[in-house]
């Protein structure tokens, strides 16, 4: 590990924090390549090992496996926290396009000569250019490159079985590093002009003289294949090409170089599906004849590389230039190839025209009738108005998030229960209203709760009945999936509606804006059909960031309040981080106390419920106060600007990351500590900061110039300007 020049397991910890899906990759420091796809061991078993200019980008492991799931803090440290590895990000599941320019500047060239500019982006630098990162949600591309082909730019995307990149931190087989430019920018959406040149053919030159072949401007373009001919010629040209694949296992008598097999199978495959467009062959035969081809090389059935040539890059193409079928009578010259081509093109044009037309005739009829106000009509509409003060509005949405075991759930139950009954709740006066609480998880637990709630506080059930319904099953919140539950609203009209969790209700992609544009629009139908009642969403915090909810932030643009909720050493606290008509901050702290005398299986705890804590509580932990002796009683406002102004989680777990450096380390000034052994010294600390926070932190202030490397790669300190903190000259 002596050699690795950047700390993989940190840069996958960072990527996984920003819901984007990491993977193993071969680093080109091994001394022989780590990948595992049938190329790389085609290479070793022929010539020992893989190309030299091919190391540092092979996948190890199934690569669309690995990605299609969240990684857990034990797949990330298996994954890179044992062997020398790179990091490769794959681009569909992570909502991602890349952009790879092969020559300098090449994107920004191009935006110039169709009028644009290159919005400022994530990027990352290569060994000839930049890696550009664009937000493709929706999946919209995948690799194939349009018009951008002829600008020598490739592009990564996710539709199909999508693309993949190396990410910042890993290494070149050249010895160069992947950079960001600046580790905390986001990916902005990918630009209209951008999408248009996607969808654009690359220039070609049209060949008279190869039976109407249409053939690439481009040398060694495997796409140089003929666009227009009649059935026999194009059926021809497929039969030719799938009969190259099963050559390859007879040629020379030795088996095919991967390369050359990957080539022949991408031609073939691409051949199929233009047949299949043109209803010249069906599906189900192209696929058994591909296959069976596969077979005649490998004696074996096609694997995950196979599959992603057949259905990802050459179905792709095969959507780009779809193949012509002319009538054998039709003159064949230039000009009447191209008219059929223009012809093909005209039908298709109209064909999008005509879906734009039906999607926005779609939008009109569900929009809001048009409303006009005069000034007193303005101005005399309603204000919003709590339902809960500072944090729950009556006619609005919220979230309430946070990691698990912060008591999300016990904090919102409190509420409900007191809005239920006409409890007050802390100094506030709610009245009494009607509550549904749809428990898709933990209905049997918040069954206990609740009865704890009513003995601690010594009200009768009477007092709930009528007042707090409960759905034990998920609402899957689309328009299908409400539509039962829309009755219920209706009828019972209540005031405050409770979705616990999210999790087992949202029914969309996580890292998808339209997904959640469509739930929001049924959180608001349930919000309008109750008459203007609260809509509380429970949802966990963001994978890597408890800052955050987990997820696209449309929904943080869509909702009213955000309250995050967090667990400081036993002392709860509700924060409000976002307040659309109101200001950020407010605060509620409470601790969780055990009910003894309620009903309850022999083994199970006893319940508890919320009670409030005064805001004096706040660093009291296990009822003990800290030690006036140990740093984590220096104030943020006593740390260094730098580091006291860093927000979030991420920017708590660095303040208390900094004391422990400056403070702690006292007997090692030139050494340093392991990040493990800083993290040692952080369950220590009032706060409960997540391996992975830690990890982010520790990244953050290395950016900032807080941080430094210690003696070894694998040990920290404090960055010269900051040794004064610690008491050194």
């Amino acid at each position: 590990m002596e050699h690795l020049p950047v700390h993989a397991l940190e840069v996958a910890f960072m990527i996984a924090g920003r819901d984007w899906r990491p993977f193993p990759a071969d680093h080109p420091l091994l001394p022989v390549c780590a990948g595992t796809g049938r190329n790389c061991r085609e290479n070793r078993e022929k010539f020992g090992d893989c190309p030299s200019d091919k190391r540092g980008k092979h996948p190890v492991g199934g690569w669309g496996t690995m990605t299609a799931s969240r990684p857990t803090e034990g797949m990330l440290n298996l994954w890179f926290g044992r062997e020398l590895r790179n990091v490769g990000l794959a681009c569909g599941p992570s909502g991602l396009l890349v952009l790879d320019e092969d020559t300098p500047d090449a994107l920004s060239k191009l935006a110039e000569s169709v009028g644009e500019k290159v919005p400022p982006t994530y990027r990352v630098r290569t060994s000839r250019g930049w890696h550009y990162y664009f937000d493709d949600s929706a999946n919209e591309f995948g690799n194939s490159a349009g018009a951008l082909e002829d600008w020598h730019i490739d592009v990564r995307g996710g539709k199909g079985s999508g693309g993949y990149v190396m990410a910042a931190g890993s290494v070149h087989w050249s010895g160069h590093v992947y950079e960001a430019e600046d580790a905390f920018a986001m990916p902005v959406p990918l630009p209209g002009w951008v999408k248009q040149l996607l969808r654009t053919p690359p220039k070609r030159k049209l060949d008279p003289n190869s039976a109407g072949a249409g053939t690439s401007s481009k040398s060694g373009d495997w796409n140089d294949d003929p666009r227009y001919g009649t059935a026999d010629v194009l059926r021809a040209q497929y039969d030719r090409h799938l009969a190259a694949v099963s050559a390859l296992a007879v040629a020379a008598g030795q088996r095919p170089n991967g390369g050359e097999f990957r080539h022949a199978l991408y031609l073939a495959a691409l051949d199929g599906w233009r047949l299949v467009d043109c209803d010249l062959l069906d599906k189900i035969t192209m696929l058994r004849q591909v296959k069976q081809a596969v077979r005649d090389v490998w004696n074996a059935d096609p694997n995950d590389d196979d599959r992603t040539i057949v259905y990802d890059e050459a179905r792709t193409k095969a959507n780009d230039s779809p193949w012509v079928v002319l009538d054998p009578d039709e003159p064949s010259d230039a000009d009447a190839l191209k008219a059929a081509y223009e012809r093909e093109k005209a039908v298709e044009v109209r064909k999008e025209r005509m879906r734009r037309e039906v999607r926005a005739e779609l939008d009109a009829e569900n929009r809001e009738p048009l409303r006009v106000l005069d000034v007193d009509g303005f101005l005399d509409a309603p204000s919003p108005d709590y339902l809960v003060p500072k944090m729950f509005y009556r006619d609005g949405l919220s979230v309430v998030f946070g990691p698990p075991g912060a008591a999300k759930s016990f904090l919102v139950l409190d509420v409900a229960l007191c809005l239920a009954a006409g409890k007050q709740w802390r100094e506030h006066q709610l009245g009494r209203g009607s509550v549904h609480y749809v428990m898709a998880e933990g209905q049997a637990t918040n069954t206990l709760r609740t009865r704890a709630w009513l003995h601690h506080y010594e009200i009768e059930r009477e007092a709930l009945r009528g007042r707090f319904t409960v759905v034990p099953t998920p609402v899957i919140l689309t328009e299908a999936g409400v539509r039962d539950y829309m009755q219920l609203v209706e009828r019972d009209r209540p005031d405050m509606v409770v979705l616990d969790t999210k999790n087992l209700m949202f029914a969309g992609k996580e890292s998808q804006g339209d997904d959640y544009g469509a739930m929001l629009r049924v959180l608001h139908r349930i919000r309008e059909t109750a008459g203007g009642a609260a809509v509380i969403l429970i949802d966990h915090s963001g994978l890597g960031d408890e800052g955050r909810t987990r997820g696209s932030n449309a929904q943080k643009g869509g909702v009213e309040t955000e309250i995050r909720v967090s667990n400081d050493n036993g002392i709860r606290r509700a924060e409000v981080t976002r307040d659309k008509s109101g200001a950020d901050g407010a605060q509620w702290l409470f601790r969780l106390v055990q009910v003894q005398g309620v009903a309850r299986p022999v083994n199970v705890d006893p319940p508890a419920v919320c009670i409030a804590l005064d805001k004096n509580e706040v660093w009291v932990g296990s009822n003990e106060p800290l030690r006036d002796d140990t740093c984590w009683n220096v104030l943020r406002d006593e740390l260094p600007e730098q580091v006291g102004d860093l927000g979030g989680s991420v920017g708590d777990a660095a303040c208390d990351l900094f004391r422990v450096l400056a403070y702690l380390n006292q007997e090692a000034p030139v050494g340093g500590m392991s990040f493990p052994t800083i993290f040692g010294h952080l369950k220590d600390a009032p706060r409960e900061h997540s391996k992975t926070t830690a990890r982010r932190a520790l990244l953050m202030l290395k950016e900032i110039g807080v941080v430094a490397p210690g003696n070894t790669d694998q040990a920290f300190v404090l960055a010269a300007p900051y040794l004064k903190w610690r008491g050194t000259s």
